[in-house]
């Protein structure tokens, strides 16, 4: 079994990198080979079946949601805004008792779908899908599926403190912090960036 995982692994390295240098490096059919490269890890992530050491606190939280109304679900929980998003979703999906499979494909999906925006924005996608696979990243997003997703939201929104666009970085920071709080950490990296301090000579 462990090898098995390994190889499969290996697989998405080697065809998600490659379709990601090909997208980089073809005119014809870019958007195609982009696509390819984040099904290739999307797929396995979709599929994946008790990985991460909090799979099993997530299937248990599924569970509960499935067989109690929202009003039970957050008069238990007593961070409400930490979890909001994650019970919504549980209960959206609780059309079926395996429902906690969409949930965490719904946070794999939208993971993967920020990083590559922001992967793209820096014309780096091959060497950084890379580095997140073998960095270990990848298996951190199936553990702590909240808080990468958070992060990788906030990857993206580092463009418009480039463009020195605030309303639109402040509303994605904000998306952030509904998928998971801490987020609200970085709002003032905005005006720490683009301060420049006046040197009197």
């Amino acid at each position: 079994m462990l090898l098995s995982t390994y190889f499969i692994y290996n697989l998405v390295l080697f065809f998600s990198v490659l379709f990601a240098w090909i997208s980089e490096n073809t005119k014809s059919y870019r958007n195609l080979f982009v696509v390819l490269s984040f099904l290739t890890i999307f797929i396995v992530s979709f599929l994946r079946y008790d990985v991460g050491y909090d799979y099993d606190n997530y299937v248990r939280s599924f569970n509960f949601t499935y067989y109690h109304s929202l009003y039970n679900i957050y008069s238990s929980y007593s961070g409400v805004l930490n979890y909001s998003l994650y019970n919504l979703l549980c209960k959206l999906f609780s059309f079926t008792k395996n429902g906690h499979i969409f949930v965490l494909a719904f946070y794999s999906f939208f993971t993967l779908f920020f990083l590559y925006k922001a992967l793209l924005y820096r014309k780096i996608l091959a060497m950084g899908i890379f580095f997140f696979i073998t960095y270990n990243f990848l298996f951190i997003s199936y553990d702590q599926v909240r808080q990468v997703l958070a992060i990788t939201i906030f990857l993206y929104s580092l463009k418009y403190i480039e463009e020195k666009n605030i309303s639109h970085y402040f509303l994605f920071i904000i998306l952030a912090a509904i998928v998971h709080p801490s987020a609200l950490a970085v709002l003032p990296f905005y005006f720490i960036s683009n301060f420049k301090p006046k040197i009197q000579n």
